[in-house]
């Protein structure tokens, strides 16, 4: 589903939430009253403009949330919160008098059920509704691979009906027929779209059978495009020198200098705030545990280059000799204070100064230790070309899959970087600095 109708669906639903509440306190607590737009059309207006941005924030307008039902309902409860404050203070400036506590509360129940109720029916359309039935071209390692991804992501609407190839052995769905045979098999089989690993190697009976399909009216979709639709991230196992070769293509220096100037003005204005914060953070560091108040380290940035990053310490001194390892959960490095630091993030604010140094963006892929770096480089296939864009204090990884603190878990936010290194924007950016606040208040990928 569209982002827009997302957001209009919630529009509609948290105006109804408005007026809903609007007739029950006018009919049943103070008679007469009218608090629904026509009333207090302002106050009703900005609560509907909190309510639709907090469902933006917290990520609700993915369609990838829609099936994370614990998720959903969290996440819809702060959207009625939202809402009611601001309907509260709007009616505070407005009228100088803010609205009972009955009306708030009336406004965020009402307001968080229509967010929910919307998408659990949505849910469960996904869940049990009409499929697109779709085929996939090639029996190789790489199809199996998608298959299996396909089945395995719960929110998609695509069902493998079978595969067109020779080789049936070991495959989860039927083999359709040969590629020669493929427009007679997918007709056969009332098959909608045929999807194709561009990995794959293409050979004249593939470009044949795929000329053919196309001829005949059947969609093709690459795989890559079906897994970033999807998920929001790339595929590694798929990525191959095609996919490179776009990828080039699409690195814009005028894009990065535009992002240059957003980047300095956002940092400035983050040490402005870092610095009003400063005294009394140097004073509970020091009260707290002995040490430096200042952490430096090396680490990787653009093309593979070090530079010294900045952060608040959060940890205790380490021994000059001791290896470079990843933060966990419950690390014993980190002392009291730290732990409050990670989680609001107020350690990272001395990075503004990187970002305005040049050695780093506010969006981005995080930055590696050179050690870390380099192991995993040996690890993960096209590792490296997150170096491509300058590393970042927050960026698409961080806000849909948090820290990383094994391989798997670190293949999976290259997948994220990936993702951002290809369709970094300005508007991606400004959408990962705003959603980054909400990761900060729910306390999502802190260590």
């Amino acid at each position: 589903m569209p982002v827009f109708l997302i957001l209009l669906l919630d529009a509609v639903f948290i105006a109804g939430a408005v007026e809903l509440t609007a007739w029950l306190v006018g009919t049943y607590i103070f008679v007469g009253a009218d608090v629904g737009f026509r009333g207090i059309t302002v106050s009703a207006s900005v609560g509907l403009l909190c309510g639709v941005a907090a469902s933006y924030l917290t990520g609700l307008h993915q369609t990838s949330m829609v099936l994370q039902r614990k998720e959903v309902a969290m996440r819809s409860v702060l959207v009625g919160i939202a809402t009611a404050l601001g309907v509260l203070l709007a009616s505070h400036f407005v009228w100088y008098q803010a609205l009972g506590r009955t009306v708030l509360l009336f406004v965020a129940a009402a307001g968080a059920a229509g967010v929910l109720g919307w998408r659990l029916v949505y849910a469960r359309y996904l869940e049990r509704g009409p499929r697109i039935r779709i085929a996939v071209l090639g029996d190789g390692p790489a199809e199996r691979a998608l298959i299996s991804r396909i089945a395995s992501t719960k929110h998609t609407r695509y069902d493998v009906v079978g595969v067109l190839g020779t080789d049936g052995d070991g495959l989860d769905v039927p083999l359709l027929g040969p590629l020669e045979d493929a427009v007679q098999a997918c007709k056969a089989h009332r098959v909608e779209v045929v999807m194709v690993v561009t990995s794959a190697a293409v050979d004249p009976m593939r470009q044949a059978a795929l000329t053919q399909l196309r001829v005949h009216g059947l969609e093709i979709k690459t795989a890559e495009a079906l897994i970033m639709g999807m998920q929001r991230r790339v595929p590694v196992d798929m990525v191959d020198e095609r996919w490179l070769l776009h990828l080039f293509e699409q690195l814009d220096q005028t894009r990065d200098r535009v992002k240059r100037v957003l980047d300095v003005t956002v940092a400035a204005a983050g040490l402005a705030v870092f610095g009003a914060l400063f005294p009394f953070l140097y004073v509970m560091l020091r009260i707290d545990s002995p040490g430096p108040f200042f952490y430096t380290q090396n680490r990787v940035g653009l093309g593979n280059r070090p530079f010294r990053i900045y952060k608040v310490r959060t940890m205790t001194v380490a021994q000059p000799d001791a290896t470079q390892q990843w933060a966990s959960k419950q690390d014993s490095r980190t002392t009291r204070l730290g732990r409050m630091l990670r989680r609001t993030r107020i350690d990272e604010m001395p990075q503004f100064w990187n970002v305005l140094r040049g050695d780093m963006s506010i969006v981005g892929p995080r930055p590696e230790q050179p050690a870390l770096a380099a192991d995993l480089e040996s690890k993960i296939n096209y590792f490296s070309y997150r170096h491509l864009v300058k590393p970042g204090i927050t960026g698409w990884a961080q806000i849909n899959a948090g820290y990383a603190d094994s391989i798997e878990a670190t293949r999976t936010k290259l997948g994220y970087d990936l993702y951002y290194v290809r369709h970094h924007t300005l508007v991606l950016d400004i959408d990962i600095m705003l959603r980054t606040f909400f990761v900060m208040v729910a306390r999502i990928g802190s260590r």
